[in-house]
């Protein structure tokens, strides 16, 4: 009993050291702008055109253009952690739509983030990267 007690006590503290998502933390700092897909460059006009995403810290959302459509939904994030739930999706006829269905399909993928030098990474759970960010100012 007491080992388990201890045990218990050690979780806990552990967590509570952990790094806390807050609404200033890198995620949040606004548009994010694709710039590179599954180790593709994607090319960036500097419009409102661009594929993006942003995330709202408040109600854990996130929404974006796909380059096309606009997509929005819920997520999950924490510290490093980051996964999207179902993602409602506009459905115009776009002339790019393989673009559109592999970064939204991207999206799926994503389990895990960070955020450098005003750079976003989206990765899986074994950190491979599958998009690239950059921040819009």
């Amino acid at each position: 009993m007491r080992k388990t007690f201890f045990a218990f006590a050690t979780l806990l503290l552990l967590q509570s050291c952990a790094p806390k998502l807050t609404s200033s933390s890198g995620l949040f700092w606004g548009n994010w702008i694709l710039s590179e897909l599954e180790g593709q460059p994607v090319q960036m006009s500097g419009t409102e055109s661009d594929a993006y995403i942003h995330f709202a810290y408040n109600d854990m959302r996130v929404d974006g253009l796909a380059g096309c459509n606009r997509f929005n939904g819920t997520m999950t994030a924490d510290h490093k952690n980051l996964s999207f739930g179902q993602l409602a999706v506009t459905q115009m006829t776009c002339m790019n739509q393989a673009f559109e269905d592999k970064f939204l399909n991207t999206l799926k993928e994503v389990r895990k983030y960070s955020v450098d030098n005003e750079q976003l990474l989206l990765k899986t759970n074994k950190d491979k990267v599958l998009a690239k960010f950059v921040h819009r100012k």
